[in-house]
């Protein structure tokens, strides 16, 4: 198991704002010569996300708010690195 950070249907509400965890667009595959790369948005205001992949799923967390934020994304095979930067997670593998 690899530990990175992410969040699947669920909000967070802050006091003011209300962030949507659940990705605004489906998932994107890409596949390469010398691996995949899966790439899926969310908002931006979610601060930090903990990406945990198990096998062919990402499973991405996020517990900074008031309420936690849980997301899975399928990937096509075991992942190699994952990372979250302002509201784009990216998930690669080989």
């Amino acid at each position: 198991m690899h530990s990175y950070m992410c969040m699947t249907n669920v909000s967070l509400s802050m006091s003011e704002h209300t962030l949507n965890a659940q990705p605004e667009h489906r998932p994107q595959t890409y596949h390469y010569a010398d691996g995949w790369v899966v790439v899926a948005a969310v908002d931006p205001r979610i601060g930090e996300l903990e990406i945990d992949t198990v096998d062919d799923t990402a499973i991405c967390v996020s517990t900074a708010g008031a309420e936690p934020v849980h997301l899975e994304l399928p990937l096509p095979g075991p992942a190699t690195g994952a990372t979250y930067h302002n509201g784009v997670i990216t998930v690669e593998g080989q």
